[in-house]
């Protein structure tokens, strides 16, 4: 299969999302191209870029946004308007304001995919920590935020992968979207939750009680919303319990104890 559409792919440092460069390095109808000096590029380097790569899809993914980002993103979208490139941003800051400003504004294809603070998975985020302590039946500190949502880095890098592909047939799919698992919980439930699925995976272990008296609070996020995104989509999105399922059971053979 010819590829169809020229790909950029820029992950800022730590790479977050590392399972979502794969997947769209994978997808034959993609002629992939990482640049992660991209936030970097003066806008000549930028516009020699775009003259000689000539991408269909320009991606930037970054697992938090500082001020400087933001003013290179401003950058970048300059840079591509009178062009036929989409742009794409993953992060998890909260990006909406920027997106709705006339700098958004001017450039007819976007979509802005906001995940939430915790995504999980064999080495990532809050996870594998708590499995750490359940195992090894420690009252470790574990610092607390209030989570709220949830999403596995597999589950986000297939999800993002998918919607920026319906994105590059349907412009009209382009937008600002909060990507998340169903439902939402706080630090203890989802303790709890991994606690109950130990002693379902594990003959013989017994759940150990939250150690709140040792946690530390940390800061909180913003309750959301993936509706939109699973109608725009028409995907339905997994419930929180089943991601984080997952996550345990590839955690715990990764670990040889199943």
């Amino acid at each position: 299969m010819i590829a169809s559409y020229k790909t950029v792919i820029a992950q800022k440092e730590p790479a977050f999302l590392p399972s979502l460069t794969f997947y769209l390095e994978n997808d034959q109808s993609l002629d992939v191209l990482k640049e992660n000096r991209l936030l970097s590029f003066t806008t000549s380097e930028l516009a020699t870029l775009l003259t000689v790569f000539n991408p269909s899809l320009l991606l930037l993914v970054m697992e938090d946004a500082n001020l400087s980002d933001i003013r290179k993103l401003q950058a970048i979208i300059h840079g591509l308007r009178g062009t036929k490139t989409l742009l794409g941003v993953v992060t998890k800051s909260p990006l909406k304001d920027f997106f709705s400003t006339s700098v958004i504004s001017g450039i007819d294809k976007t979509i802005f995919i906001q995940l939430p603070t915790e995504v999980h998975g064999l080495s990532t985020g809050t996870v594998p920590l708590i499995l750490s302590t359940l195992l090894k039946k420690t009252q470790s500190k574990i610092p607390i935020k209030e989570i709220n949502h949830l999403i596995s880095e597999k589950s986000a890098s297939k999800l993002i992968k998918n919607a920026l592909m319906a994105s590059l047939v349907n412009p009209e799919l382009l937008g600002y979207y909060f990507v998340s698992d169903n439902g939402s919980t706080d630090f203890q439930g989802l303790f709890n939750a991994i606690s109950q699925m130990l002693s379902r995976f594990l003959p013989g272990y017994k759940p150990l009680e939250f150690p709140i008296e040792e946690a530390t609070k940390g800061a909180g996020e913003v309750l959301q919303n993936p509706i939109e995104f699973q109608e725009k989509f028409g995907i339905v999105l997994p419930d929180w319990q089943q991601g984080i399922e997952q996550t345990v059971a590839a955690f715990l053979a990764d670990k040889n104890f199943i």
